[in-house]
């Protein structure tokens, strides 16, 4: 099954480590700033909203030993095997949503917005494995199936069952 994603390799692939945050007030100082920076700066530091889960972070950061050994994406789930000795940035060039629902080796983690628009994660070191869900709040397609079915039953039950005992 083929998946399309947008992607732009002369900028970054679909993910990349940062280990340094540049924080901004408002949507239009960050825009400004990106416009302004370097191919380097873009990927050396990731831009972010002030007050944010990472915005002060920048000390405790590192590359230094970190990897991206796998990658795997579909349309509602991102799974990227990581090796890093320190604490890094995972930037996502998948557009941010509230609905993304982040797991680092099984624990639940908050997500964030960086670069305006892609999905941020802060990866404690040492972490090994990291999934991401689209939690769209939409019911999958055999619980709408079973609902369907409970409903239709429910009302066409007591119709059968009344045209059943009026034929007696």
């Amino acid at each position: 099954k083929k998946v399309w994603v947008y992607k732009n390799n002369e900028y970054a692939g679909l993910q990349f480590l940062t280990d340094g945050v540049l924080s901004f007030p408002d949507k239009t100082a960050l825009l400004d700033a990106m416009s302004r920076a370097t191919y380097g700066r873009l990927l050396s530091r990731s831009f972010v909203y002030a007050g944010g889960p990472v915005a002060g972070a920048t000390g405790e950061l590192s590359k230094k030993g970190a990897s991206i050994l796998s990658a795997e994406h579909s349309p509602d789930t991102i799974e990227i095997g990581i090796a890093n000795e320190h604490p890094v940035i995972l930037n996502i060039t998948r557009n941010y949503g509230r609905g993304w629902k982040c797991e680092i080796d099984g624990v639940l983690v908050e997500t964030f917005r960086n670069y305006h628009s892609f999905i941020g994660v802060k990866v404690p070191a040492g972490s090994r494995l990291i999934r991401l869900r689209a939690d769209t709040g939409r019911l999958p397609a055999v619980s709408k199936g079973s609902f369907i079915s409970i409903i239709f039953i429910t009302l066409l039950l007591p119709v059968l069952l009344l045209r059943g005992t009026r034929a007696d």
